[in-house]
């Protein structure tokens, strides 16, 4: 059994480089999988990104887990940002309100398996969010 872990933008998945050459190295039914991932992605915006994690069986068959964008990728989104600050402690590139961050969190929250808390999950993004230069109100 192998696993891959790549970014495919929702409902664009193709036989073409670069998701071809990485998924025929291991056999796999190319046209059955971006057939059956851009029919589950369609509803979704066209420049999402999606981490997907795929198992690859010895027989040839595959189930594949589609996750949600990157914390760091809503960021960039939410504040209109191509990059973050080099020097996050003196330069920040925007402001994250507490409706904001409460958004973000919810949407997280949606995409984790384990039982960890809300304070958590809104401690790790605060901290996500300072060390990128962002300021946080809250």
């Amino acid at each position: 059994m192998s696993r891959i872990k790549l970014f495919i933008p929702a409902g664009k998945a193709s036989a073409t480089p670069p998701i071809g050459p990485i998924l025929g190295q291991y056999r796999l039914n190319l046209v059955e999988f971006c057939k059956d991932f851009n029919e589950q992605t369609v509803s979704f915006n066209d420049t999402l990104i999606l981490p997907v994690s795929i198992k690859i069986f010895n027989d040839g068959e595959f189930e594949y887990f589609i996750k949600l964008p990157t914390t760091t990728f809503f960021l960039k989104r939410m504040l209109e940002q191509e990059r973050f600050s080099k020097f996050a402690n003196n330069t920040h590139i925007g402001i994250v309100t507490i409706s904001q961050l409460y958004e973000l969190t919810y949407l997280k929250w949606m995409n984790y398996e384990n039982n960890s808390s809300k304070i958590n999950q809104i401690l790790t993004l605060i901290g996500t969010i300072n060390s990128t230069g962002i300021y946080c109100i809250y």
